[in-house]
C-alpha cells in the first residue's frame, strides 16, 4: 500500500501543479487520510503544512485523521 499511497501523492500533488492545476482541500484531504492509515503519520502532518501554505481550509476530519494516526503509534 506505500507504494500505492507514494505514486497517489505524486499523481495528484506533483504532476498537478507541473501542469497548472492546483490542488483543492478534498485532493490533500483524501492523501492525508492515506497516509495516516498507513502509519505515515510524519507524513501526514507535512502534507497537511503544505495543505495549509496552499491556502486550502483544513476541517474537523482534517485533524482527526491526523489525531487517529498518531494514537496508532
Amino acid at each position: 500500500m506505500v507504494n500505492e499511497v507514494d505514486a497517489a501523492c505524486s499523481l495528484l500533488i506533483r504532476d498537478m501543479t507541473k501542469h497548472g492545476c492546483v490542488p483543492n482541500a478534498v485532493i490533500y484531504q483524501t492523501l492525508k487520510h492515506a497516509l495516516a492509515n498507513s502509519n505515515r503519520v510524519n507524513d501526514a502532518m507535512k502534507l497537511l503544512e503544505e495543505m495549509l501554505l496552499m491556502g486550502c481550509i483544513p476541517d474537523a476530519q482534517t485533524f482527526n485523521d491526523v489525531i487517529h494516526g498518531l494514537c496508532k503509534l
